[in-house]
This record gives C-alpha cells, structure tokens and sequence, in this order.
C-alpha cells in the first residue's frame, strides 16, 4: 500500500500570515470530532524549507491566497512541481468567483472563504476531511489497478517462460493462451490455436482425454500419460497435468494443463541417477565423514568413512535428523552454522564437537555449504567432518603445561609456533622446520615470515588483512583456522592450514597442518569425475530399426548404400570383429576335407 494514504490522525500545513485567521483555523479543526495535528508557518519560504525536509509527512495543506513575497497559487504549482501530491485547499479573506474558477482550473483541490457568516468554522472540518478521503481512495485505487496490471504481467510472464508446453482453455474448451515451449513442441502459430480446435489428440486416445476432462471439471487435479500430434504429423509420448482456475466467488475461469515430453524426461532422469552415483562413488572414497541432509534436515546420505567414525549406519538413519549426535553446548554454534549455510553462504574449518554411537565426544573440523535442486531451488546441506582429537588432545596438553609442551610439541605430527605479544617468535618445533624450511634465526618475527612465506605483495597483504581481522574479533583460547597458500624455504608452495589460537598474555598459539597432498588428492578426484564424463559421452550406441537384406544381410545405410553388416556396425558403434568358419559352412564349402567338430573349433577360434 503506498505510505502516503492518510492515517486516522490527519497532519495539516497551515501556510497563513495572519494570526488571527491562524487561531480561527485550529479553533474551527478543535471542533471536529476527526483529530487533526497542525502545522503553522506565515511565509512560502519557511512552508517549502518544512516540506523539503520532511517529505510526505502532511496529509493536506491549506494555503492562504495572499502572502508574502509570492501569493497562495504560486506556492501550490512550487509544490506540485516538486512533486508533492497531497491535496491542497486554498482559501481567502475576500475572495471572488473568478479567483475560485482560476485556483481550480490550476489544480487547487478545493476552495474556501474565510468568512463566518457563510459557515467557515463549520465547513472547514468536512472540506478538509472529504478531501483527504477523496485523496486516499484516489490512491488506493492507483494502487489497485497498478498491482493488478503487475499481476497480469507477471502472470504471462510466468507462463511464457515455463520451460513445459502449457496451454490455458476457457470454460468452452477454446485455447486462450500457448506458450513459446507449446508453440515450439508441436509447431502450430498462436493464430492457428486461436482459430480453432487442432488435429493434435490421437483417435485413440480421445476417450482417456475425454475422461480426464470430465474428473478435472469434477474438480481432482488429473495427470495421465498420452500422446499427442506435432503439426508435422509427428506423434509424442507426454505426460498430461491439468488443474482448474477459479476466480474469488469458486467460479471455473480457465483450465490450465502443461505437456511434458517423457521421452526427454527420461534421458534427463538416467543421466542424473548416473551423475549421482559417480558423485556417490567419489564421496564413498573420501577418507572424511560425509552427510547429506534434505532441506528439513534429515539424512539423504553419508559416507563410509562417516560410518567408521562415528558409529551409525546409513540404513538406520536415513530420513532421520541426527540431532543426537550435537553436544548440547554445541548447538548455538551449530545453529549459526546452519542459517549461514541456508542464507547462501559456504563455511570450512569450524571447529566443534560431536557425539559417537558410543557417546564419546570427539572434536571435529566441519565444513558445509548447500546443494541446489534443478530449478535452483535450495534441496539441502553438506557437511563434512575431520576427526581432530587428537589434535585438540594434543594442543590442550600444550596449553596446560608448559614443560609437557616442549616434549609434545617436538612430537607432534604438526608444526608448532609460538609468537609473543610483540610480534617475535619465541619457538617453532622441528616439524615447523622440516614443513617450512625455515628456523628462528631465518624468522626472528611475524613480519619477516610474512615476507618470506609470502611473495607476492597483493596476497600478502590480503593475508595481513585477515590475520590482524580474527585478532581483533576472535576469543582466548578459540581456535581459528584459514588456509594459506604458502611458500617454504626450499621455493615449494604447500596448502597449509592455520590454526592460530590467542592465550594469555597476548601470545600466539599456532599450529599448522599441510593438506597439499589432500588438495592434490581431489584434484584428481575431480580430474577422474571429469575423465569418466568424458568416457560417458563417447559411448556410442546403436538403436532403432536397420533395413537389412534378407539374402546376402547387408544393411542400407543414411546415404542409401548397401554395406556389409560388420563395416556397418564398426562404423556406427565401439565394436571390432574377428573372422572364422562354422561348422555347419565348413562342411557346405569344403566337403572333400575331414571336419570334425574339435578340429572345426580349432581351426577357427584365432581372430583373422
């Protein structure tokens, strides 16, 4: 609804020089039983200063004709030239007929004489009340015929781009609408549907057409399978849907029914159920637990490695929410997980805690993003699970004892670093060195590992950017993880993840873990996806009917020519052929020779 539309309170612009007519005018309005809120000024120029300030706050304006540097007509058309649209009511002390007829001809809403003996005080309530309700249904009725006329184009639009040959018949059975995809499928013009009914029904099936004419006017929503004639004369398998539109009052206004090719739909269908399971083979070898969830959250799927991990069995959850499985202090995070990943948005690295079968918690790294369905409408989540216990086992034994973090630390099968609150290094173990390449006298601070990890000017100053960012943001003792394409000493460049955590007294706990060899593992799980598309498409398969000679068996190829069926076949397929002799020829054409049925077969197994 358009905010300008008057509310109960009607908000008035008083533009009067006169204070005595001022107070004549709030004491007639105080008089109404309508509540009005007034608004007062003397001059054009504090009248335009308020109303440019304050756009649309007014519901009327009653503008005196005689005023200060220009009069009352000529503020209305400075008003509506910028482009305010609320009535106006112009009224005078002397006024005349023909000043009436000429501030109306301008535009001017209505027009009143300040005079109390002709009913002023008592006309001036129902003049503005009438003119601010005129106003409003005026703007209710814009508003109505814009929305349907939207609505309208909207509605056409919609049908013109669903992809399925739609059709819409009145309540007589005539075609009043086709879309392109119709128009396309079967090849008439909108001319010739509109014209008249068109031979496209079979003779036989007409009366499962006619049936199901008769259950939708019944009012079910009817689908069937038929067939149906191309103007060409070509005859298509489709599926029917139909359903009836009725107007407000449950009147039949239309009968909308949509075609869909089934032949397409099916090749569409073995194509996805062969799409899945290539994915599903992929996901299956993945070392990581893997969960797919439909959109309300409950399991399509996980992996094996899912299984090993956490104990539960596909066949046991499947359709289930796994809820059991979120520790309970785990779930504000696990909720904002969740909407981030429905808003769109993709997350990696978090980490968090869940339940086995067993009831034993394990930490995890997740990462989730979400899947589409073919119209590109949201299906579901992915998540993706890393058992980091030990790890975690691991960093908080480091941070609760200082000598058992020496020890450990120089066995951990990750590197580890320490930066103190002034930006320089205090320690890396000797996994650091042997992953990095550099040691504490190569990188005596944060600045100069920057640097030498970090090449490229841009990138790292991107990476500054999003360190010095979780600094501010994060909380002692939570973990952050990114992941930062990284140059060694040795000029290598390594995937290594960061896992800088802020303990106290400003120090930085960090460990890194390098997943190149990961990233390089689904690399070629995506390269094998790509090679068995590749695979998939060059499959050539022969179907259909081949005219072939009933004498000598050779086949008529697409040019006319009679070829022998074996030529034809290797043309038209991946098969080769190898050449022997049956016994039964063998006898025909050698009869002088001894062929008996071992030696026939050994004769005649070697490929020619």
């Amino acid at each position: 609804m358009p905010t300008d539309v008057p509310r109960d309170l009607i908000n008035v612009l008083l533009v009067e020089d006169n204070p005595h007519d001022r107070v004549a005018f709030s004491r007639a309005l105080r008089k109404s039983q309508t509540p009005y809120q007034v608004t007062e000024v003397s001059n054009p120029e504090e009248a335009l200063a308020i109303l440019d300030s304050n756009r649309e706050s007014f519901d009327i304006a009653v503008i005196d004709y005689y005023l200060p540097v220009f009069d009352g007509l000529q503020l209305f058309k400075i008003i509506r030239d910028r482009g305010h649209k609320f009535p106006v009511v112009l009224q005078t002390g002397a006024g005349s007929e023909k000043l009436a007829v000429i501030a109306l001809k301008s535009g001017v809403n209505n027009y009143l004489i300040k005079d109390d003996e002709g009913g002023y005080s008592g006309l001036l309530p129902l003049v503005l009340t009438n003119e601010v309700r005129r106003h409003r249904e005026m703007l209710s009725r814009l508003w109505a015929e814009e929305a349907l006329e939207e609505s309208e184009i909207r509605y056409r639009f919609l049908l013109d781009t669903i992809p399925d040959p739609l059709v819409v018949y009145d309540p007589a059975g005539r075609i009043t609408f086709a879309n392109e995809a119709f128009l396309t499928t079967y090849g008439w013009s909108k001319e010739d549907l509109l014209r008249g009914p068109v031979p496209f029904v079979p003779e036989d099936e007409v009366g499962k057409t006619e049936d199901a004419w008769v259950r939708l006017l019944a009012g079910e929503k009817v689908c069937f399978e038929t067939k149906r004639f191309t103007k060409d004369g070509r005859l298509l398998d489709v599926q029917v849907n139909t359903s009836i539109l009725r107007d407000l009052r449950g009147r039949h206004t239309a009968s909308l029914v949509i075609h869909r090719e089934i032949t397409r739909l099916k090749q569409t269908e073995e194509a996805l159920r062969v799409s899945e399971e290539m994915h599903r083979a992929v996901m299956d070898s993945s070392p990581d637990p893997i969960i797919v969830y439909d959109i309300e959250g409950k399991v399509v799927y996980f992996n094996r490695a899912f299984t090993h991990v956490f104990g539960w069995t596909l066949e046991e959850c499947r359709g289930a929410k796994m809820n059991a499985f979120v520790p309970e202090d785990s779930w504000p995070v696990t909720r904002q997980l969740l909407a981030k990943v429905l808003a769109g948005e993709s997350f990696s690295g978090i980490e968090t805690r869940r339940y086995t079968q067993k009831g034993n918690v394990i930490f995890v790294s997740l990462s989730g993003s979400m899947y589409r369905d073919r119209e590109n409408q949201p299906a579901g989540t992915v998540a993706i699970f890393q058992d980091i216990t030990k790890r975690k086992l691991i960093e908080k034994a480091l941070l609760e004892n200082e000598e058992q973090f020496r020890y450990l630390a120089e066995l951990s099968p990750f590197p580890i670093s320490i930066i103190e609150a002034n930006g320089n290094y205090s320690y890396v173990n000797q996994k650091f060195v042997d992953v990095f390449g550099y040691n504490l006298d190569d990188i005596p601070n944060g600045r100069e590992f920057f640097r030498l990890a970090f090449p490229g000017l841009d990138y790292r100053e991107e990476i500054i950017s999003i360190w010095f960012k979780d600094l501010r943001e994060g909380v002692i003792g939570e973990a952050r993880s990114r992941e930062f394409m990284t140059r060694c000493k040795d000029g290598n460049l390594r995937n290594i993840v960061y896992r800088p955590v802020t303990i106290r007294g400003g120090k930085q706990f960090i460990t890194y873990e390098d997943i190149t060899a990961r990233r390089e593992e689904e690399k070629g799980r995506d390269d094998l996806i790509a090679e068995l598309q590749t695979a998939l498409a060059e499959v050539r398969t022969l179907s259909g009917l081949l005219p072939i000679c009933a004498a000598c068996k050779k086949i008529r190829d697409d040019h006319g020519y009679w070829t022998q069926i074996e030529t034809y076949i290797r043309a038209h397929s991946q098969v080769d052929f190898t050449h022997g002799i049956c016994p039964d020829c063998a006898r025909r054409l050698y009869p002088e020779l001894d062929w008996d049925e071992e030696k026939i077969i050994d004769q005649t197994s070697a490929p020619v």
